[in-house]
């Protein structure tokens, strides 16, 4: 509920520690930096590509203002999460966030359709600030704590009805299938840690604060895997993905060590 000690809706907005200045060095500069690098390098290998580019200034600037259009597309989180961020304090310092204002969130997000060629995904901000809204009013309730204490029941059935949301929604539609197998996947998430917590496991321990160094660089070395030694040696796709997966954890993994 709180930043560095601070109340929510006393976080500043503009200065040295303000969210704005925080935030767009944790999430604003990576996303400039690595995209404009994974731009050129894409310009120059566009022909091995699955989405060609021309590598045009144009088409540059497009793709930091349209995330999804971004050439590491999975990037698009990184403007949308600042902004969500920045909302939501300016949000706290108007009306404290509660259940009701989640309520109200969601309610709005039954009729936000993600186009994902909306300018700086403002439409994916509002729909994801339900999420960072719940977060807020489940700390603020301690709701944390229930989750720790049936976390094994919960992550029996989160993960009965993952399997259940999986298979009906490749039969029917559902429009809200995001909302419900989104909270239904953040409750199996947080139960699943709360068992590894609670038992004590230590096989994820070495990649401890490196999660988010991981997940900026693994697309490199998935680049490098498939459409390159995959293409280009014809090495069966078994063992391709499996180095794609192992090195894509691990590589990045040395540069937070070295970092």
């Amino acid at each position: 509920c709180k930043r560095r000690n601070i109340p929510i809706d006393e976080i500043p907005l503009f200065g040295k520690d303000s969210i704005i200045v925080s935030k767009a060095q944790r999430l604003l500069v990576p996303y400039l930096f690595i995209s404009t690098i994974a731009f050129y390098l894409k310009s120059l290998f566009s022909n091995l590509a699955v989405r060609p580019i021309d590598g045009t200034f144009d088409e540059y600037f497009l793709m930091l203002f349209f995330p999804y259009s971004n050439v590491i597309c999975f990037y698009w989180f990184l403007p949308c999460l600042f902004l969500v961020f920045l909302f939501f304090v300016i949000i706290a310092k108007i009306v404290r966030p509660n259940i009701t204002v989640l309520l109200f969130i969601i309610a709005i997000d039954l009729f936000v359709h993600i186009s994902e060629d909306f300018f700086l995904n403002l439409d994916g901000v509002l729909f994801y600030m339900q999420f960072f809204v719940l977060g807020y009013v489940s700390s603020l309730h301690n709701w944390h704590k229930v989750i720790k204490e049936k976390c094994l029941p919960i992550a029996i059935v989160t993960i009965i009805l993952s399997i259940i949301i999986f298979q009906v929604s490749a039969k029917v539609h559902l429009d809200n299938k995001n909302i419900i197998s989104s909270v239904n996947g953040i409750l199996m998430s947080v139960s699943l840690g709360c068992l590894y917590d609670k038992y004590k496991c230590k096989f994820f321990k070495h990649l401890f604060g490196a999660s988010y160094m991981i997940y900026l660089y693994s697309w490199f070395v998935q680049t490098i895997c498939f459409q390159f030694v995959y293409e280009n040696f014809h090495i069966p796709f078994k063992i391709v993905f499996c180095c794609a997966i192992i090195s894509s954890i691990y590589i990045p993994l040395i540069l937070h060590l070295w970092f």
